[in-house]
């Protein structure tokens, strides 16, 4: 007698093959189990003569056709007297083996088989045998359990694996679902199915006949939060999705509400059995800047050369310690944006606006000028702005002042358009003397030979 393998031979029997099965022969149906469309049948076959074989067989309960039927024979008497639903369309079979007797003796006891049962690919491979009559079997949370006469029940797992002290996993994530057989108690109250989808703590109780198990979970919300993300920040449209009863800065939320007011929020989202999780978050204001040609990011320590606008969706902004409301910005210099929004929510942005000149060239010479100024400049020591236009002559210093220290210097000159008219002039004077002196000379000769 082998303990540990087992010699395993099949019989298949098709749609139409369970005729097969000898005349003599019946199947006796010790137990069934109905998962969708499927319900199993697991028992016997017996011969007339004393032998057993074990026995499954799985129908599709709408065709009312078998899709998989096996016999498991190891050369004695084998009964099927439990099979566990271990997901992912994995099964185990309880099998009991007896040893074959002949005339009015009982059979005794040998051993107990576990079978892994695949009816898609219609096999029966063993995973575990033991010498130990057990009494009594469960099946829960994709355990097969093991009740022997007395010592410890042992937990086998998918693979096989005998667990002591066995206790699923207490904490999950959007949802808990679990298969079992028997009755099912969540926080003492009979259930249909463990499918849950609210965050919450959960008892739960598994029944089945004399054998209880219980256990405790805590489903955590699954939150996803939509937007645009900027680092650990949010930007623009956000919204959030999850179970349970959600609250946003105190207020109800009501789950993919669209939130675009930049601030501090703070998501606090109750469960069951006061079950509470907060979840903080910040949405970033924009925050942009028109300087006349472009609007772009206002970002910290910019450097602007323009009168300039800002504009953002915040609540509200002080510049330089003042309310600001976009007006342009004129003056030079460093600046301070605060930006606030909602629940205390402040950013600070520094940035400058440097003075600059359009028009004039360093170490240039001009008939005459016309130039632009932004920002505080100096021509000769005195304070011109705006449009300038110059065409008297001399030489011009241009001083442009950036908080109270001079940050560009353009030295430039116009030129005399006069002098240049008298050099036009003395040419003119000059070449008609040398025509007057031609026509002399002509006219003396002109006369001399009269």
């Amino acid at each position: 007698m082998l303990w540990f393998t087992t010699f395993l031979s099949f019989w298949l029997f098709g749609f139409d093959a369970v005729s097969k099965i000898p005349e003599e022969a019946s199947v006796s149906v010790m137990g069934t189990y109905e998962k969708d469309d499927l319900l199993f049948e697991y028992g016997s076959v017996y011969y007339g003569d004393g032998n057993y074989d074990g026995y499954i067989g799985v129908k599709s309960i709408i065709q009312n056709i078998y899709i998989d039927q096996m016999i498991f024979d190891d050369q004695d008497v084998e009964l099927f007297q439990y099979l566990a639903d271990m997901g992912n369309d994995r099964y185990f079979l309880v099998c009991k083996q007896y040893e074959t007797t002949t005339g009015m003796e009982l059979p005794s006891f040998q051993k107990t088989i576990i079978l892994a049962y695949d009816y898609n690919n219609h096999t029966l491979n063993i995973v575990y045998t033991s010498p130990v009559n057990f009494k009594a079997f469960h099946n829960h949370n994709n355990r097969l359990i093991l009740v022997p006469n007395g010592g410890d029940i042992l937990y086998m797992d998918q693979n096989g694996k005998i667990e002591e002290n066995y206790q699923p996993l207490q904490n999950y994530t959007g949802n808990y679902d679990a298969l079992y057989q028997g009755e099912a108690y969540v926080d003492q109250i009979l259930v249909d199915s463990l499918d849950l989808f609210e965050p919450g703590y959960y008892a739960i109780t598994i029944k089945d006949n004399t054998y209880e198990f219980s256990y405790t979970i805590t489903i955590h919300p699954q939150v996803t939060f939509h937007g645009e993300t900027f680092g650990e920040y949010f930007m623009g449209e956000v919204s959030i999705e999850s179970k349970g009863i959600l609250f946003l800065n105190n207020q109800l939320y009501e789950s993919q509400t669209i939130l675009s007011t930049p601030g501090n929020y703070h998501l606090t989202i109750y469960g069951a059995n006061g079950y509470e999780k907060q979840y903080p978050f910040t949405i970033l204001p924009s925050i942009r800047y028109f300087d006349g040609t472009t609007s772009v990011d206002l970002v910290e320590d910019i450097v602007l050369y323009r009168p300039t606008k800002i504009y953002t969706n915040a609540i509200s902004m002080t510049l330089d310690g003042e309310v600001y409301q976009s007006e342009t910005i004129e003056t030079t210099g460093s600046h301070t944006l605060m930006v606030y929004g909602i629940n205390g929510f402040c950013a600070e942005i520094r940035f400058s606006i440097y003075p600059t000149v359009t028009g004039i060239e360093d170490q240039k010479e001009y008939h005459f000028v016309d130039f632009q100024v932004f920002g505080e400049a100096y021509l000769n020591d005195e304070l011109v702005q705006g449009d300038v236009h110059l065409e008297e002559p001399g030489t011009y210093i241009l001083r442009l002042v950036l908080e109270d220290e001079t940050y560009q210097t353009i030295t430039f000159m116009i030129l005399a358009e006069e002098a240049e008219e008298q050099d036009a002039g003395e040419s003119f004077d000059y070449r008609n003397l040398i025509l007057i002196g031609i026509l002399l000379l002509g006219g003396y000769y002109i006369l001399r030979k009269k």
